[in-house]
């Protein structure tokens, strides 16, 4: 699998379970869950905070601008160090808002809510 389409699966499940949020929890709330799953997640991924989110959605070109001018190891062409980087802060980013649901909703509206997407597993909300 090629760099930038994994990272378009970290992306497109975020955006996923955002939805899922908003559909379920309101705007607001989603909002609020969001904004407290980035600072929680800043704390270990500063970047993180680059994430733009408004009603209409999530964009992560900011974001993914950071890591792409930072200096990295290249491998195969690929640039390793960045790619890494930016999937673990996406990956956290996506299990601390289970966390935050699970805590919000309890585990198993969590469960129902996050099945399949990653990072449901780290949380222990995830049955299958």
């Amino acid at each position: 699998m090629q760099p930038r389409h994994r990272l378009a699966f970290y992306e497109e499940r975020l955006v996923c379970l955002w939805q899922r949020l908003v559909a379920t929890l309101g705007i607001h709330t989603a909002r609020v869950l969001l904004y407290r799953a980035l600072r929680q997640t800043a704390q270990r991924h500063p970047d993180i905070a680059l994430i733009y989110h408004d009603d209409c959605g999530l964009s992560f070109d900011a974001l993914e601008m950071s890591y792409t001018t930072r200096p990295r190891e290249e491998v195969g062409g690929y640039a390793i160090g960045s790619q890494a980087e930016i999937e673990a802060a996406l990956a956290d980013l996506s299990a601390e808002m289970v966390l935050l649901l699970t805590r919000l909703r309890g585990g198993e509206a969590a469960q129902r809510m996050s099945t399949g997407h990653p990072g449901s597993r780290q949380v222990g909300v995830y049955g299958g």
